[in-house]
């Protein structure tokens, strides 16, 4: 099933580090991992290696670091002249995703020390946000009296199959390197595991014994989930690292934790009513008392980003209050009125809502293409074993909604409020920014609309209804393919049957798409 989308960001080294340099540590932490990343990848497509620009990138990552740790000033820029003037770096999903902070890896490295001593050792950063991540790594260990040497690397091939490759210069110098152990640090491990271990793999290609290589991963699963089978062999060869750390206000006993699911006994009457969730994909959330909600938006730029978009749908009467923003999570006002349900979809004042909703959506947040129509097409085939042959509708790309099941909807004495609404757009899964019709899809299918309903979001929307057939058709297979997987990894749950339940009426909705 295709339903992930490896989005891109373009950057100009240059600006983007001075920009961030003057927006505070974290942010600046983040981008120097960005460009070192987006450079390294540009200059080694296939097999890694280094040469100055890069050593120059990395000692500014680890000075980056350094101060980061210390909450110290920013250190000065001296960039490589020969900067190109533009690179491609994927997302640090870990920073804007998940609840990743790098607090975290500078305590996993303390633990190390109190288990191996002060040491030499080689540590390794898993590109991209392993940039970072080892700079914090690589800087926590400098501060114990470590002996430090570092390095990041892009494994490559087929995702459940990655395999690190280096020139002979840079094998060499592993090789030779004066060091007692190596660290090997990742946001990961994901799906298959294939990337942490295949830089340990490859260092065992080197000679280095197994209890001579440890890795510094954001958890410590067993393994036994992994795809690949030579990762699921080679994680259980070597010692783990991992810290932990919480942004200040967490660790109060006030907060009640809704993540991963949890949110629905504060909402429905009985768990007969409860959506299907996929706990690994929902972020952090917390309810503080019954009127705050404090949900994980993104740390540095990607949460004053969210905070942005969530001020102006509030000040147009369509999303919930801001309230504040502290290490990464949003504070808004929790709404506690009835959700919405199927029996509410023909409910005018419902309706009409989303109708405006969308409408703005389509006017004021207008952004540069998310997934192209290719990948569109593709996903279709894939998910659906059907092929596309009309052309696909030309249509301008804006910051859609992406979630608009009834539930998504609250009624409050003012109207019909938008719950879940700033990040849909700008996750790692398709469709990412993109035509209104996606959205206009989406909620004719989520809320079961009849036609004269679905043509008018259409219409005030500005979507032909002529393209409605390719839209229904791209939003139906998505979702067709998210549950599937979903349904998979939920095997033996009660999640599984709710996703099944979930595909069935997706599967049942594509003929008529």
């Amino acid at each position: 099933m295709l339903v992930y989308w490896d989005r891109k960001q373009t950057l100009n080294p240059r600006v983007h580090l001075r920009s961030a340099r003057g927006a505070g540590a974290l942010d600046f932490l983040i981008a120097s991992g960005e460009v070192e990343s987006g450079v390294a990848d540009a200059l080694w497509p296939e097999r890694d290696s280094e040469n100055e620009t890069s050593r120059t990138l990395r000692r500014l990552s680890l000075a980056v670091a350094h101060a980061f740790l210390a909450s110290g000033p920013a250190p000065g820029i001296d960039l490589p002249f020969d900067l190109p003037p533009r690179v491609h770096v994927g997302i640090p999903e870990g920073y804007a995703y998940y609840c990743l902070y790098p607090e975290t890896y500078a305590s996993a490295a303390k633990v190390f020390v109190d288990v191996r001593g002060t040491v030499s050792i080689g540590v390794v950063g898993v590109r991209n946000i392993g940039s970072s991540l080892s700079a914090v790594v690589a800087a926590a260990l400098e501060r114990t009296g470590c002996r430090v040497s570092t390095w990041t690397v892009r494994p490559h091939g087929h995702p459940f199959d990655r395999r690190l490759s280096l020139t002979p210069e840079l094998e060499r110098t592993w090789r030779e390197a004066p060091v007692d152990y190596w660290a090997i640090v990742d946001e990961g491990p994901g799906l298959s595991g294939s990337s942490i271990t295949s830089v340990a793999s490859y260092l065992s290609g080197l000679g280095i014994p197994d209890d001579r290589i440890a890795f510094f991963p954001s958890w410590e699963p067993s393994g036994d989930q992994f795809v690949s089978e030579a990762a699921r062999r080679r994680w259980q060869r070597h010692a783990k690292y991992t810290g932990s750390w919480k942004a200040p206000f967490v660790a109060g006993d006030s907060l009640i934790e809704l993540s991963a699911g949890a949110w629905r006994s504060h909402v429905f009457k009985s768990e007969d009513q409860w959506p299907a969730a996929q706990p690994q994909h929902e972020r952090r959330k917390f309810l503080d008392g019954e009127t705050k909600l404090w949900k994980f938006e993104g740390l540095g730029r990607f949460g004053k980003q969210k905070l942005e978009r969530a001020e102006s749908l509030w000040k147009v009467g369509f999303g919930p209050r801001p309230l504040g923003f502290d290490g990464g999570f949003l504070q808004m006002e929790w709404l506690p009125g009835p959700r919405a349900s199927l029996s509410d979809a023909g409910d005018p004042d419902l309706v009409q809502t989303v109708g405006r909703y969308l409408g703005y959506l389509a006017h004021e947040w207008s952004v540069s293409d998310g997934a192209s129509s290719d990948l569109l097409r593709e996903m279709i085939r894939v998910n659906t074993g059907r092929e596309w042959t009309q052309a696909i509708p030309a249509a301008r790309s804006c910051v859609i909604d992406g979630r608009l099941m009834p539930h998504e909807w609250v009624r409050t004495p003012s109207g019909y409020r938008k719950t879940d609404c700033l990040h849909h757009h700008d996750d790692h899964f398709l469709a990412g920014p993109q035509g209104i019709g996606w959205d206009v899809a989406g909620a004719s299918i989520e809320m079961a609309l009849g036609a004269e309903a679905t043509h008018t979001l259409a219409r005030a929307c500005g979507v032909p209804e002529t393209d409605l057939a390719f839209w229904r058709t791209a939003y139906t297979a998505f979702r067709l393919g998210y549950c599937e997987l979903a349904a998979r990894a939920l095997a033996g749950t009660p999640e599984e049957t709710r996703f099944r339940s979930a595909s069935a009426r997706y599967g049942r909705a594509l003929p008529r798409a």
